[in-house]
């Protein structure tokens, strides 16, 4: 999935605040992946030079449109758009997104009748450090065997914290199905 960063309008007990429909002009307050996914299965209203050719009388009609998704991936890969255009200029959103790395509940983001687990676990996440033209990528990834968090900046490894896992050069989020 690509999900958009949605712009936020300030925050209320602690939890920033969605403008519904704006994706521009970003503020940098923290976003949860709920509100991310949430504007990515936003309803659209396909209206105006946007209508809906209806395949049927073959005319364009004034419509509804959501994205959702049918039938859940054991491995859900999510990319966070974190290159944002406004007219002719290109900007890098560093918008901390915050992300469980337990328990992402997809339930609200699937169609009716889906009858796998609809939640899962982080177990990576592709970190982008730089601008559009240049950076650098590292990776958190997930050792199950020893329950740590292990970091890789080309040749070093080293230990991290849960909660230094995503942060806001996260760029590709790796989650697996839970189980049971």
């Amino acid at each position: 999935l690509s999900v958009p960063i949605p712009k936020v309008s300030g925050q209320r007990n602690g939890m920033a605040l969605v403008r519904k429909g704006q994706q521009q002009g970003h503020n940098n307050l923290p976003v949860n992946i709920y509100q991310c996914l949430d504007a990515y299965s936003e309803t659209e209203l396909l209206d105006g030079d946007n209508k809906w050719a209806c395949p049927h009388c073959k005319t364009k009609r004034k419509a509804t449109k959501r994205l959702m998704i049918s039938r859940l991936p054991l491995v859900l890969i999510v990319h966070l758009k974190r290159f944002s255009t406004i007219g002719h200029f290109r900007e890098k959103l560093e918008t901390n997104v915050l992300v469980p790395t337990q328990k992402l509940y997809m339930q609200n983001y699937v169609t009716a009748g889906a009858q796998q687990s609809t939640v899962y676990n982080l177990y990576a996440v592709a970190n982008h450090f730089g601008t559009l033209s240049s950076g650098h990528y590292t990776a958190s990834v997930f050792n199950g065997l020893r329950d740590q968090w292990n970091y890789f900046d080309d040749t070093r490894v080293s230990l991290i914290p849960e909660t230094q896992v995503a942060t806001p050069a996260a760029y590709l989020l790796f989650f697996v199905q839970a189980q049971g």
